[in-house]
């Protein structure tokens, strides 16, 4: 048997003897040589390929496992806030109900009867034909009989509509009128059997008025100002600032801060809306919501003394 340094100077002998040996014939040999490395050399390849893989895996994991102890902390953490939280609650509605006690039993208001109560009295409009004879007295003949006074009556102007109530329905000058939930005007003057109406385009006519809009988060109530009559089938709204926001097709609608109606009524829609160079202030026209209303019924509204407030009394 050879010794291991007699092995490796055979070698080095053949690999030294091959440099002398002309290609043709050594050609064949590396081949062999290459083929029989080749499965090693596929191998190894592999081999390392697997450990790569596995390498990186183990990486993933021990990311994972870092990233799922940061959870579990931060879920500690929480959980011990919340327990903190849950004792603050507690404590504090016991020093409330602590607080409660020492301050003896709970107030609560009880309702009270409105002061001023709505009542609408429902009333005809005379018509044309008869409101014309009715102002030339050719009616009054009728009740001259009777002790029928022409002070007793109201006849009022020509453009003016006559309304076949008066003061004995309780009727007085000022009150509104209304068609519905549409403001019609107010009682100009008022008679013992009829009265007359202003309307709200008569340019006598004043009334407190708020903008009114429909957004997608509801109703948006506007800025107030002051309904006027011009004599023309527009009204005009002054007093709304310039900064104010207002568009046309906005609803003009009565101020309820008088405590009266429990919802506005309605005036109109805005037609033009003007803001001048410089000027502080809208120019707004407004079309009345009564213009296209077929009158033959209004009803005209007293305000009361609740009697029930008075009886207690």
């Amino acid at each position: 048997m050879f010794s291991r340094l007699t092995l490796i100077l055979f070698i080095c002998s053949a690999g030294a003897g091959l440099t002398f040996v002309p290609p043709e014939l050594t050609e064949p040999l590396r081949g062999l040589v290459r083929d029989a490395a080749h499965p090693g050399q596929f191998t190894t390849t592999a081999f390392m390929g697997l450990v790569r893989h596995v390498s990186e895996r183990v990486h993933d994991w021990q990311t994972a496992e870092e990233q799922l102890e940061q959870l579990r902390t931060a879920l500690a953490k929480n959980e011990r806030a919340m327990r903190q939280l849950q004792e603050d609650q507690a404590r504090l509605r016991e020093e409330l109900e602590q607080a409660r006690a020492k301050a003896g039993p709970r107030l609560v208001p009880s309702s009270s009867e409105p002061l001023l109560v709505p009542h609408l009295i429902e009333a005809r409009l005379i018509g044309s034909e008869t409101a014309s004879l009715w102002r030339n007295r050719k009616l009054l003949d009728a009740g001259s009989a009777d002790g029928v006074e022409t002070s007793l009556l109201v006849l009022g102007r020509d453009d003016q509509l006559i309304l076949d109530v008066g003061t004995d329905a309780a009727i007085s000058e000022r009150q509104p009128v209304y068609a519905g939930d549409v403001v019609v005007g107010r009682i100009a003057a008022a008679g013992r059997w009829t009265s007359t109406l202003e309307s709200v385009t008569d340019a006598n006519f004043r009334g407190a008025a708020r903008v009114l809009r429909k957004t997608d988060a509801g109703w948006w109530r506007g800025p107030t100002g002051l309904l006027k009559g011009d004599g023309s089938e527009l009204c005009l709204l002054d007093g709304i600032e310039a900064s104010q926001p207002v568009e046309v097709g906005d609803a003009v609608v009565t101020a309820t801060e008088d405590g009266v109606l429990p919802v506005p009524m309605f005036y109109g829609k805005i037609v033009e809306a003007r803001l001048r160079p410089g000027g502080t202030r809208w120019e707004i026209r407004v079309e009345p919501a009564m213009k296209n209303q077929r009158l033959e019924t209004v009803h005209v509204l007293r305000t009361n003394l609740n009697p029930t407030r008075l009886l207690a009394n």
